[in-house]
């Protein structure tokens, strides 16, 4: 069995989750930043509007490299990002749930070495 770099899980309810993210970034929720666990891309949501790309579900769901063609994108393992990793998929590089969904985690400064580069 592989061996991830990801805390225990934690599960959270949405309106945690929302708290956390306007301690971090305040209350413009476009420019919350969400960091891919396997490419360690850092993304928010205005990133996906200005690539013409609607965020909704996805931001924190969904590495960018997964809806943009016009990007290099790596896949589970390697180190390029963006990449195409969803949580959606079979592999869940998640420890934060939020009332039982795995959700990316808020970009820190200081997040977990990514999957792909671990």
């Amino acid at each position: 069995m592989t061996q991830t770099n990801l805390p225990p899980r934690k599960d959270i309810t949405q309106e945690q989750w929302l708290e956390e993210g306007r301690q971090l970034f305040g209350n413009d929720m476009k420019q919350w930043k969400f960091v891919c666990p396997n490419c360690g891309n850092v993304q928010t949501s205005q990133d996906f509007r200005d690539r013409g790309i609607d965020p909704n579900g996805k931001v924190f769901y969904s590495c960018i490299g997964r809806f943009s063609n016009r990007l290099e994108r790596g896949t589970i393992g390697d180190n390029k990002s963006p990449c195409d990793y969803t949580l959606g998929g079979l592999f869940v590089f998640s420890s934060k749930f939020v009332e039982g969904t795995p959700v990316f985690e808020y970009y820190t400064g200081d997040n977990p070495t990514p999957v792909g580069n671990a």
